[in-house]
């Protein structure tokens, strides 16, 4: 295969003005060379895209924020939220005047024992009873209450614990929940320091001759039992709970004075 020749310069000549009509007729006019002139425009082409690509990639990054619009005020608007003339009366509630027993001078319900001492208990109302007393809480009312303690000479004792450990109580002793209407239909009673049985004679009273039922704990459960349950039910009468608590410092071994 025979090699090929070069084109001609006519030829050339003829593809460049084909292709570049403009700059061939103006390079020519001026005498200058084509191919240089075509050269020298796309330099210049290509350096203007550049620096057009590069102006708005910056102004889109370093744009300014737009100005703050400014909102237009109304002379006549009001300068307060208050409508009509200004008022004399406090329009604070004051939560005190809404508490009931404070506004008619009635004493706080004893609804729960707050601790249980040495020399007696703390209520719920502010209420302490000391002295080594018990408690009896029935129908949202605290009686101090010591069947414990000893009586006077000729007296009869209203606590009585034998050698088994029973523990029984005498009818005197329970003398309020007799005459009590209505009666709590569950009773938790308190031992003390610690659990005593109760006597057979003392829980026929109850159950047969009052309809209470009683529940028997040591004086540290039966009152968390009956801070639960008359939390859940109520201290009113009629809500079927109430406590009949000895101190947590009568143990059985002595009697108290």
């Amino acid at each position: 295969m025979p090699p090929l020749s070069a084109p001609s310069p006519q030829a050339l000549q003829a593809l460049r003005a084909l292709v570049f009509p403009s700059s061939f007729t103006s390079a020519g006019s001026r005498g200058a060379a084509p191919c240089n002139t075509c050269q020298h425009l796309l330099h210049r082409r290509a350096r203007a895209g550049t620096h057009i690509r590069t102006l708005t990639a910056t102004s889109s990054l370093h744009s300014p924020p737009p100005p703050p619009s400014r909102k237009s005020t109304n002379p006549n608007a009001p300068k307060h939220h208050d409508r009509g003339p200004p008022s004399s009366e406090s329009t604070q509630t004051d939560f005190s005047k809404l508490d009931i027993f404070q506004s008619f001078n009635v004493p706080t319900p004893a609804t729960s024992i707050d601790a249980c001492t040495t020399d007696g208990f703390h209520l719920n109302n502010g209420v302490k009873i000391t002295g080594h007393d018990g408690v009896l809480l029935v129908g949202g009312e605290a009686f101090a209450w010591s069947p414990h303690k000893l009586r006077g000479e000729g007296e009869k004792d209203l606590l009585q614990l034998d050698a088994k450990g029973t523990l029984t109580l005498t009818p005197e002793s329970l003398s309020l929940l007799a005459v009590l209407h209505p009666k709590p239909d569950l009773l938790f009673l308190g031992t003390g320091a610690r659990l005593w049985m109760l006597g057979k004679a003392t829980r026929e009273y109850l159950n047969a001759e009052l309809g209470i039922r009683v529940d028997i704990m040591d004086t540290v459960n039966a009152s968390s039992a009956y801070n639960l349950l008359a939390q859940e039910r109520g201290v009113e009468q009629g809500s079927g709970v109430g406590a009949a608590l000895l101190p947590i410092s009568w143990n059985g071994r002595g009697r108290d004075r």
